[in-house]
């Protein structure tokens, strides 16, 4: 008899801290809910995408959030871009998460946004529209993920309080692992030389634009994409050596440099350079390899 009261106590006990366990779960479940509620801002407009597969943001709605989080998710499905002009001319953001979710952020999406601080994009976001952040006066910092391959014209038109990382003549933007992701624009247009840090893998339109004084620029091996006019005018502008990384030249890239010889690692011109890449015909130099050997310069043709 006390061994089957004793194991109906036991049951008793075990179903009790079973019905605990799940209550405490539920809980939990409710917390990480309401979590995940508070950190996105509710009333923003949303689109169905034409293949309706995905969400686009549209625009601030109804929303009234100063601090503004965009979804990962709207209705069960990926948001995956906001629309150009989303939240143009809205005086009251002060700063902006985007999700990875999202892979393009339109034309003009956040500017004249006057007060506006601060922007994190989060990796997954591959291209930004131009002129995206123009106007936005107290913005001083925007951190780039590792994913963007496009920044597109007038990104930072006026951002008259934006912060760099400088490096040697550059003035770079990027995120908390690699903060010279890009080369934004020479920190002066006086400059001589610049030597681009090592972990460069773009250099945004216009970058040395101007920069008449200019005869020395140093580029790393691991820099990817060189924007449209990026040396555009730089008359003094001896020798540019190009690692075989570049895969995306933009167009007009070396217009106006007279004096300048291009020597590229690679054998031919890449498919992803702009057909007026060089439409000043400077003379290119194919299949070049260079070595330092002692600190001087070793220089060939691949065989």
């Amino acid at each position: 008899m006390r061994k089957k009261i004793l194991a109906v106590l036991l049951t008793a006990l075990v179903c009790l801290c079973l019905a605990f366990t799940a209550c405490d779960s539920d809980e939990k479940n409710e917390d990480e809910e309401k979590i995940e509620t508070a950190k996105s801002s509710e009333g923003l407009e949303f689109g169905l995408s034409v293949d309706e597969t995905s969400y686009v943001v549209v625009g601030i709605g109804e929303c009234t959030d100063t601090d503004i989080v965009i979804p990962s998710e709207y209705n069960g499905k990926p948001v995956t871009k906001i629309l150009f002009d989303a939240f143009r001319d809205c005086p009251s953001i002060t700063s902006i998460e985007i999700p990875g979710s999202v892979t393009s952020i339109g034309d003009s999406a956040f500017s004249n946004c006057e007060s506006l601080t601060s922007v994190t994009i989060s990796n997954g976001v591959t291209s930004i529209g131009g002129y995206v952040f123009r106007n936005c006066r107290s913005l001083t910092s925007i951190e780039i993920p590792d994913s963007i391959t496009s920044i597109g014209d007038g990104v930072f038109e006026n951002c008259t309080s934006l912060v760099y990382n400088e490096y040697d003549n550059g003035c770079y933007l990027g995120n908390d692992k690699n903060p010279y992701l890009v080369l934004v624009k020479a920190n002066d247009s006086s400059i001589t030389n610049c030597k681009i840090h090592e972990n460069t893998r773009m250099i945004h339109i216009y970058a040395f634009y101007g920069c008449g004084s200019l005869t020395n620029v140093e580029m790393p091996v691991g820099v990817t994409s060189i924007g449209k006019n990026a040396f555009d005018n730089c008359k003094m502008l001896a020798s540019v050596t190009m690692p075989d990384s570049v895969t995306s030249i933009g167009e007009n890239a070396f217009r106006g440099c007279k004096k300048l010889t291009i020597y590229c690692e690679a054998e031919s011109q890449p498919s992803g350079w702009d057909r007026d890449w060089n439409v000043d015909s400077c003379p290119v130099v194919w299949g070049h390899t260079h070595s330092f050997v002692d600190g001087e310069c070793v220089c060939g043709v691949k065989e």
